[in-house]
């Protein structure tokens, strides 16, 4: 969900909403327009305000994991007792956490196998920048 469908669903004004996470409200008008990415530490208070219902992802622009419409598998899991009674509890959506979760793994996974797929590339590069600077190093006026 992302923050302006949050803001909406609870009849929450930006105005009291910055309040809660100690930014402006102006701050919160852009981050709900999607203008501007909250910092990693206003991203941490906005998780917490909402309860994790507003998602780094939902900053960005992140395919969403499939619809009821769309093909999707059974699977069977084993979970720890506990932590499915706290989630069942709770009304945690154990499906969208799952895919959430996966969706990260893959990610991070794709991002992992392209940095060794192109760690011969990226260290030629640092090395060309450690022998010759930046192109521009001669224009900075600072």
């Amino acid at each position: 969900m992302n923050l302006q469908a949050f803001l909406i669903s609870r009849a929450m004004p930006a105005r009291e909403f910055s309040r809660r996470i100690g930014v402006s409200p102006a701050a919160v008008a852009r981050y709900a327009s999607g203008k501007r990415i909250p910092s990693p530490d206003v991203m941490q208070r906005i998780i917490a305000e909402t309860e994790g219902a507003v998602t780094p992802n939902d900053f960005y622009d992140v395919p969403l994991p499939p619809s009821d419409t769309e093909a999707r598998t059974n699977i069977t899991v084993e979970i720890a007792a506990d932590l499915l009674d706290e989630a069942e509890r709770l009304g945690t959506d154990l499906v969208a956490v799952a895919e959430r979760a996966l969706t990260t793994a893959i990610r991070d996974a794709r991002r992992t196998q392209w940095r060794q797929e192109n760690a011969g590339a990226i260290t030629e590069a640092n090395e060309e920048l450690a022998r010759n600077g930046l192109w521009s190093d001669g224009l900075r006026l600072f």
